[in-house]
This record gives C-alpha cells, sequence and structure tokens, in this order.
C-alpha cells in the first residue's frame, strides 16, 4: 500500500476443517504504517450460523473460533489509513495445535481498493 492513503478492503476466506477441535483464528498483518484500521471480521460454519464475530483495530487482533466439521468462510471488511508505504497481508492458523488440517481453500480473495 502506498504512504499516506485510505483503502477500503474485503477478505472472503473459504476453510474447511477435518476435526472442529482445531478451529481457526485470522489476524490481519504486514508492513504497512497504520495511522487508522477498523474492520469487521465474522466467523460463519457450514450451515450459516454464526460462530464468532469482532471488531478489528490494530494488526494482530485475531478472530478465532472452533469451526464444523466440513466447509466453512470468514469475512473482513474495513478501511485502513497510511502513514508510511508497505505490505497488507492476511495470517491465518490453526486456533489450536493438533493431528487435523484445518485448509484455506482455492477461490479465497482479497480486495483492496484505493479510496479518494
Amino acid at each position: 500500500l502506498e504512504a499516506s492513503s485510505k483503502y477500503r478492503f474485503r477478505l472472503l476466506l473459504f476453510v474447511n476443517c477435518v476435526n472442529s477441535t482445531e478451529g481457526l483464528k485470522v489476524a490481519l498483518g504486514g508492513t504497512v504504517g497504520v495511522t487508522l484500521l477498523k474492520a469487521q471480521g465474522s466467523l460463519w460454519n457450514s450451515s450459516g450460523g454464526l460462530i464468532n464475530q469482532n471488531r478489528i483495530s490494530a494488526f494482530g487482533s485475531t478472530l478465532s473460533g472452533l469451526v464444523l466439521v466440513g466447509d466453512s468462510h470468514t469475512t473482513i471488511e474495513g478501511t485502513i489509513e497510511t502513514s508510511t508505504a508497505g505490505t497488507f497481508l492476511l495470517q491465518w492458523a490453526q486456533s489450536v495445535s493438533g493431528v487435523n488440517n484445518v485448509t484455506m481453500q482455492r477461490s479465497s480473495s482479497m480486495i483492496v481498493t484505493k479510496l479518494p
């Protein structure tokens, strides 16, 4: 992202979980200098039920939950104002270490649009 700029972003993440024990956690991060970050994250299970939602206002703030076995998805939408240029990225992992994998699926996306 460029310095001294404003952006709108939306992440749509498709996830598959073999066992609900491991769960999922996501956070925003990067090297960009942040003046202001406001986002809302929501984690949904395979039947469309809301598992968890959280306001994200700083890099490293996590959204996590135990997703049901099978497919689920997460959305994160918000705005970021930058002070210095740098990268902006998604961080994700299993909530709890375990023998089963949590997989981020193809067609997951991150769209970032520069605002005037």
